[in-house]
C-alpha cells in the first residue's frame, strides 16, 4: 500500500505507516511540504491527514487534494477528535476520521477498508457520469 502521510509528529507518522502497514510512504510535516506530492495524489492508495499542522487544518489539504483527485481516500487522524469536528471533516471529503488516542492496527485497517470501500463506489459513479456525457454529446 502506498500512502502519503501528512503529520507534524515524526513518531505519529512512523506509528501510522506501521498501522496502515504501508509499503511505500511519502510524508510531510507541514501543508507547504506536502504540496510537492499533491500533483501525485493518484498513486497514493490512502491519504492520511494530522488535523492540526504548524501552517494550517485538514479542511486545507482535503480541498487541495481533491481538487487533483476526488476518489485518494483520505483519513484525518488528530488528538483533538470530537463528533462536530468528524462530521465537518467528513463533510469537506474526507474519507474517513480517526483519533489518535487509543489509535491501533484494527482501527486504521477498518479504516482504510472503508475509505478504500467508498472510493471504489465513488470511481463507478464518475465512470457512469462520463458515459452519460459522452452519450448525450453524441446526440448533440
Amino acid at each position: 500500500m502506498y500512502c502519503l502521510i501528512i503529520d507534524d509528529n515524526k513518531i505519529d507518522i512512523k506509528k501510522i505507516c506501521r498501522y496502515a502497514k504501508c509499503s511505500q510512504s511519502d510524508s510531510a510535516q507541514t501543508i507547504a511540504e506536502s504540496l510537492q506530492y499533491l500533483d501525485k495524489a493518484e498513486k497514493y492508495d490512502v491519504v492520511f491527514i494530522d488535523h492540526k499542522l504548524p501552517d494550517g487544518d485538514s479542511f486545507t489539504l482535503i480541498e487541495q487534494i481533491r481538487t487533483r483527485n476526488k476518489i485518494v481516500p483520505i483519513i484525518v487522524v488528530t488528538r483533538w477528535a470530537n463528533y462536530k469536528l468528524a462530521v465537518e471533516t467528513l463533510k469537506a471529503g474526507a474519507s474517513g476520521f480517526l483519533s489518535k488516542e487509543g489509535l491501533n492496527e484494527t482501527m486504521v485497517q477498518e479504516a482504510i477498508s472503508d475509505a478504500i470501500g467508498e472510493a471504489e463506489k465513488i470511481e463507478t459513479v464518475l465512470i457512469q457520469l462520463d458515459q452519460i456525457e459522452r452519450k448525450l454529446d453524441g446526440h448533440k
